[in-house]
């Protein structure tokens, strides 16, 4: 499946939500070229842009995440759980995510951040590792903070602020 192209802005769901069950694993997913921005969240609920809970095989390329202002509903940018039968084999790549609670939350296998800037109004940081998971198979190559291009920092694994 290839989502390409799209203008997800503001609603009070996730923007993008991907989720296994039922005893059949999603996979090979493409979600290249989107603008998710402005959600429209109500007090009581959370928001992410792109939340996925279990997956074998996503790209997420060429795309903008936008969350503007932070507020306290405003969770990830992109949110890779470890459920629903694990989430694995991810690459994000040339993206633009700007804003969120965190930029990213990863609990996931063989993912690959490559790329990417970072930068508007973050709460707690730009990338959050769960503990289910961990980082021994997240890696990180020329992503930047902006303005300026400087490095990410490694993710924090553990608790959330």
């Amino acid at each position: 499946m290839t989502i390409s192209r799209s203008n997800i802005g503001g609603g009070d769901a996730d923007g993008v939500h991907i989720t296994s069950d039922r005893g059949r694993m999603v996979g090979d997913v493409v979600l290249d070229y989107n603008l998710v921005h402005d959600p429209q969240v109500s007090a009581g609920a959370h928001y992410d842009g792109t939340q996925v809970r279990g997956i074998n095989g996503l790209q997420i390329s060429c795309s903008v995440y936008d969350a503007g202002a932070y507020r306290p509903q405003y969770n990830a940018g992109i949110y890779l759980e470890d459920a629903n039968g694990g989430t694995q084999n991810v690459t994000i790549a040339n993206n633009w995510i700007l804003g969120w609670g965190h930029s990213l939350m990863v609990d996931a296998r063989n993912v690959q951040l490559v790329g990417n800037h970072f930068g508007g109004d973050i709460k707690w940081g730009v990338c959050y590792v769960g503990k289910r998971v961990g980082a021994s198979s997240f890696t990180l190559s020329d992503n930047v903070m902006e303005p300026g291009g400087r490095p990410v920092s490694p993710c924090v694994t553990g608790t959330k602020s």
